[in-house]
């Protein structure tokens, strides 16, 4: 009986490791992100070229790229953040955030400016 009790703490344990996780990076994320990279590594999807990103506390973002504003909503997990223009059209990158560096995929960076 303890091992059942001690293997049902250790799980629930694990479970609230992984949702503060995500927790944190939702709210570390919300902000205004700039950088010299851009989001080329998307080629062929409207966020070709992106090289300013702000996430809102609501789950919708704005997009800047040369020539465009494209709004979005996302929603994050322990390494995805997924993005849609539309409910029916969307896709999941990875992505990582170590203090006021946010990279996505591995060769976009950005830099949090507000």
């Amino acid at each position: 009986m303890t091992k059942k009790i001690l293997r049902i703490l250790s799980a629930l344990l694990v479970c609230l490791l992984l949702c503060s996780c995500v927790i944190l990076n939702e709210k570390r994320i919300i902000g205004t992100w700039e950088g010299e990279d851009t989001l080329t590594e998307l080629d062929g999807t409207p966020f070709a070229g992106v090289s300013r990103l702000v996430f809102s506390e609501d789950g919708s973002g704005l997009a800047y790229g040369q020539e465009e504003e494209l709004s979005f909503t996302y929603a994050l997990t322990d390494d995805t953040l997924t993005i849609r223009l539309t409910p029916d059209f969307g896709w999941g990158i990875t992505y990582r955030i170590e203090g006021d560096t946010l990279t996505i995929r591995k060769d976009a960076v950005f830099a949090k400016v507000r």
